[in-house]
């Protein structure tokens, strides 16, 4: 039994240790990735969200533009929840590269467009080594936006019955790894107003879903799970030694009790072969004539 739970602690730590390993799979393709803009929304900037699916968990590189301000990398879990526990990518020419635990993730960050007295616009560019299978894009309108366009144009445009506002909608398309991805947007301000100050019921980039739970990101988590691995470890350890070491009782064994416990068991001795017989009242053991205790349990003898 010991044996058995020793090695399954070393088969948990083991699967422990492996787990984030298998995780740096560099990953060639993404099976969807959704890219949506966001201007004027909280900032006088434009607002990336990515929101990527993958086949399998693993070490991802992404285009990021130069005068990106990075903003929340998380992961997005089954019930749809963004939980922001893989921590900053590494960052570093034009690129961002994180690993995910989980098939779906989310990017979000800040980047600046150009501006000449109401007349906005932006040019965005997408050049990577992995292949995006289903590209979707989508630019939300500025809620201050007397009119906005794209290029390539949108196949259409759908204002959203929850925030009230027009979102452009691209046509989806594959785009392999090597080939630039370029959309162009144009649009004509009424005021400086930002969307979010326009419309306080319009949520930021579904943060009232997100959880935050490490900024350390995958080390951490693999830290604490080594560190409870080899707590296991020494549990077991120190359980194992305390057992063998802890000395094994013998059965209690009945003992009579004795006037005197040095005193040595006294021999029996037959009854007087003269006159009557006597006997301790007490423990029933044969007792000479002139006895005054009894020789096994020394009771006072009563006297005949």
């Amino acid at each position: 039994m010991k044996h058995r739970f020793l090695i399954f602690v070393l088969l948990l730590t083991l699967l422990i240790s492996v787990a984030p390993l298998q995780a740096q799979t560099p990953v060639t393709n993404i099976d969807s990735l959704s890219i949506d803009f966001w201007p004027d929304y909280d900032q006088e900037s434009v607002l990336v969200l990515l929101t990527g699916t993958l086949s399998a968990p693993g070490t991802v590189t992404l285009p990021l533009p130069a005068d990106a301000d990075f903003h929340v990398l998380a992961r997005i879990d089954n019930d749809g929840n963004m939980i922001d526990d893989l921590g900053a990518p590494v960052i570093s020419n034009g690129t961002m590269t994180f690993t995910t635990t989980a098939v779906r993730f989310r990017i979000e960050y800040y980047m600046p467009y150009s501006s000449s007295g109401t007349q906005r616009s932006f040019t965005y560019s997408w050049l990577a080594d992995v292949s995006v299978s289903q590209l979707f894009v989508t630019v939300q309108q500025p809620a201050s936006a007397l009119s906005l366009t794209t290029e390539p144009a949108a196949s259409g445009q759908v204002q959203n019955q929850d925030d009230g506002l027009i979102y452009h909608n691209l046509t989806a398309q594959t785009v392999p790894a090597g080939q630039t991805f370029t959309v162009q947007v144009n649009y004509t301000m009424g005021n400086n107003t930002l969307t979010a100050a326009n419309n306080a019921a319009i949520f930021s980039s579904d943060s009232s879903t997100t959880t935050s739970a490490s900024s350390d990101g995958l080390s951490t988590w693999a830290l604490v799970l080594g560190g409870a691995g080899l707590l296991l470890i020494a549990v077991a350890v120190t359980w194992q030694l305390a057992t063998r070491s802890k000395p094994k009782r013998k059965p209690a064994v009945k003992r009579p009790l004795k006037n005197n416990a040095n005193k040595p068991a006294p021999t029996r001795k037959a009854a007087p072969a003269k006159g009557r017989a006597r006997f301790c009242h007490e423990c029933g053991e044969p007792a000479q004539s002139d006895d005054r205790f009894c020789r096994s349990c020394g009771t006072e003898l009563r006297q005949m």
